[in-house]
This record gives structure tokens, sequence and C-alpha cells, in this order.
């Protein structure tokens, strides 16, 4: 298939596919999702090898990015731009923040001369990621990537699996999930709440769960006054997908009268500096977006001076942090 055949199947021109597949700014949102949405259920993937091939080195490295406004991306990225500048170096980063926004980034960027790309995906499914794997071999992801790719990770299961063993310990059995946007979850980037799920499973208890709009603490904040008011049997126990959640969660708490921990324990996720300070301070899973940001550019680096394609999860541990909004079930 051609760019030609998409533009008849829609009865628009190949200027505006092009436009669409380039990232291109002049053509309307509705006439952008309408091409991606063609281009997902046809499974047209443009030869992007041939292109690669012919490049000459740039000395750009290229990143694809969501939620880059949260303090523990931000903190990621901060050490990735300084290591890449380091390295005599440039980066170029396309943000998104949905399905259709984070393909047509990946698409656009492996057009453009980038000698590696860093990829943070939180809404494209394995299959898709795939397809760009083979175009592309110096490619390292942030977190789980498709089969037989390059990565950077942390063991969330391992993360999330302490987190609950510390509620159960405590004679917490009524436990909330306060999760990451729904379409993380359904293309399975959303880890912790596996985690979640499959602790309260092995332990018999009940999952409940609900998603956020977003993964900031106003999106925490706004979700929890809906789950304390609107529930008729109040959780012993709150555990949230990160910590920007969970501080929206805890001041949403405070505003409607319930004591932290005595009525309500609350728990985060990424072990964000600022939040220690908090009061309570926050039970989190520490993570380190400073290694993480390192591990990510040398890796890729290795790669991109291999002549072989490098398949390997490069791991980085956390630290399971025990804070005052913690306290045993009554």
């Amino acid at each position: 298939m051609k760019m030609e055949d998409i533009a008849k199947g829609l009865c628009v021109s190949r200027v505006t596919v092009s436009r669409v597949i380039n990232d291109h700014k002049n053509v309307s949102q509705k006439t952008k999702e309408r091409v991606l949405k063609y281009i997902r259920e046809t499974g047209y993937q443009p030869n992007l090898a041939a292109r690669t091939l012919s490049r000459k080195k740039s000395n750009i490295i290229g990143i694809v990015c969501s939620h880059a406004h949260t303090i523990m991306v931000s903190q990621i990225l901060t050490t990735a731009l300084s290591r890449i500048g380091s390295k005599s170096k440039q980066a170029l980063m396309l943000h998104t923040d949905n399905e259709y926004t984070e393909k047509a980034a990946l698409m656009s960027i492996m057009r453009r001369t980038v000698d590696g790309l860093i990829i943070f995906s939180n809404f494209c499914d394995n299959d898709f990621l795939g397809q760009i794997t083979k175009e592309h071999k110096n490619m390292v992801f942030n977190g789980p990537g498709p089969k037989d790719s390059l990565s950077v990770r942390t063991d969330h299961s391992l993360g999330m699996k302490q987190i609950m063993t510390y509620l159960f310990k405590l004679n917490h059995k009524d436990i909330h999930y306060l999760g990451a946007p729904k379409e993380m979850n359904v293309t399975g980037h959303d880890e912790r709440q596996k985690g979640y799920l499959e602790n309260m499973q092995s332990f018999g208890f009940k999952p409940s769960t609900s998603f956020a709009n977003g993964v900031d603490s106003k999106s925490g904040y706004v979700l929890a006054k809906n789950l304390l008011l609107g529930h008729t049997q109040r959780p012993t126990a709150i555990v949230c997908y990160n910590d920007e959640l969970a501080f929206g969660v805890m001041r949403a708490t405070l505003e409607l009268g319930f004591k932290i921990p005595d009525q309500l324990s609350i728990t985060g996720y990424d072990g964000i500096d600022i939040l220690s300070y908090a009061k309570p301070s926050l039970t989190t899973y520490k993570l380190d977006p400073r290694g993480i940001g390192k591990a990510l550019i040398d890796t890729l680096l290795v790669q991109m001076d291999s002549d072989d394609n490098i398949s390997k999860i490069n791991w980085i541990d956390g630290e399971f942090i025990i804070g005052e909004s913690t306290g045993p079930a009554i």
C-alpha cells in the first residue's frame, strides 16, 4: 500500500496524507485522526529503512515522550538531555498525549535525520512498536517495549508487591487502586495496576479500581473526591499510580475531614523528593530518575556503536519507602 492508496480510500489528497504522516501543523485535528485511524486499521507501514540507510550521521538523538510535565519524567529527561549534551550531541524531542499523537510523532521523527531514538511509550500497542523497531536499530524504550527490543526498566511488579505486602501486614483488605488513564491500561503500559491486581487476587481480596483523566495532582484530587463521596463503603487504603495522584488524593481526603492514616491509608509511586517533605510524608516506591536518564543515553550509545541489534533489558532498581501516610486498618 502506498500513500496514494490511503488518499484514494479517504478521498483526500496525497499531500494531506503526507502532512499527517510527517506531523505537519497545517492539518485539522479531525482529518489527522481520520488518516491515522485508517493507517492503523490497514496496517500501513512506510518503507523507512532505505531512507535511514542513505542518511549521514547527524549527531541528533530523537526523543518521543508523553507526560513530560510530571516531576518524575521531567527529572529523567533533564538527566538524559544533559547526558546528550556532554556527548557533544543534540536532542530533538516530540511530546505526545494520546495514541494518535504518539504514532504521528514516531512516524514523523523517523523521517528526520536522527542517529538514535529514545521512546517513552504510553499509548501505542506492542504490534505497532514492533514494526517500528524493524525500521531503526538504534532505539531504546523507557519501560516495556516490544519483544526483543532494547529497554531501560524498573521492576514495577516488585515495587507494587512491596507496597501491597506492607498494606496486607497492616490488615488492609479493602484496597482501591487509583490508576492512570484507561488508554494506558488498554495498551498494557500500566504495569503497576497489573501488580496490584495480581497481589489482591493472590490474597483472595476483591480488587477495586478507577482511572484518572491524567497523572497529575488535580486528576487525583477530583477522582478521590468522587470516590470518597460516592462509595457507600469507603476503602481503608488507596494505592495510587504515582506520587502526584497520591498528593491530590491526600488533599481531597483532608478537605473531606478524614484523618490520614487513621481513617484512610494512601500510597504513591515514584518517590518524588519534594513529597518527602509533605505532611504526612508519603509511603511510596522510590525510582531513580537520574539513573534511568543516564542509562537510557548510555544504552543507546552502545547500540549506536554496534553493528548488531542488541536485545536486552537494563534494569534500574527502586526502593520501598515507608512514610506517615499509611497505618493499620481499623
